[in-house]
């Protein structure tokens, strides 16, 4: 089975329609796709009180600014990609975004000790790793976005995640858990250091 990077699975898509598309096709196929975001609730509020404090703030220099928790995620995996083309270590790469995996991600579990037999007479304990099932009401604590994005980056994450493949160390990734990282973690230092006025400044300049 192929690898998806993505819920649309644009690359294999289109590596399997390569030389099917005529021009009129092309012409009329939309530029921009959507895909679905699940972000913890506390994390989703926090990043709009965050916008709400970058309203505020231009509001304060008698400004008007329009922005929204969407385009602050779209700003974030622009800037991703960016920095994808001016050249990353790989390596470091994917270790940064599977440890953020584990870390955001990763289903809950609970430890639970086990006895095994080691021969006749001999047992040993061992320590194991279970999945931990979410309750509903633990469900409801989650915000969803539908996020619009060009098909153009989404493709382009895709390719990005086929090529670091081979240094993941046998875990997968998908553009939308990517894009969730960027965003918990972008929230994670707001958290750690609070509001940093020229970030709040060059987010705007972003819309611009």
């Amino acid at each position: 089975m192929k690898k998806s990077f993505s819920q649309l699975n644009l690359l294999q898509k289109k590596l399997s329609n390569i030389g099917e598309k005529s021009w009129f096709d092309n012409f009329f196929t939309s530029k921009y796709r959507f895909i679905e975001l699940k972000l913890p609730l506390y994390e989703y509020l926090r990043g709009k009180v965050f916008i709400e404090d970058i309203v505020d703030l231009y509001e304060e220099e008698e400004e008007s600014i329009d922005i929204s928790i969407n385009q602050l995620i779209d700003i974030l995996y622009i800037d991703f990609l960016s920095q994808i083309k001016k050249g990353v270590s790989f390596e470091n790469m994917a270790n940064y975004l599977v440890s953020k995996k584990q870390q955001y991600l990763s289903p809950p579990t609970s430890q639970k000790r086990i006895m095994k037999r080691v021969n006749t007479n001999l047992f040993t304990f061992k320590t194991v790793e279970e999945e931990v099932s979410i309750t509903p009401e633990e469900e409801s604590q989650h915000a969803y976005i539908t996020l619009k994005i060009k098909e153009a980056a989404l493709l382009r994450g895709e390719v990005f995640l086929h090529d670091l493949t081979p240094y993941l160390a046998g875990h997968s990734l998908q553009i939308e858990e990517v894009i969730i990282i960027l965003y918990l973690d972008f929230i994670e230092k707001i958290k750690d250091k609070g509001n940093n006025l020229e970030v709040m400044k060059a987010i705007v300049n972003r819309l611009e």
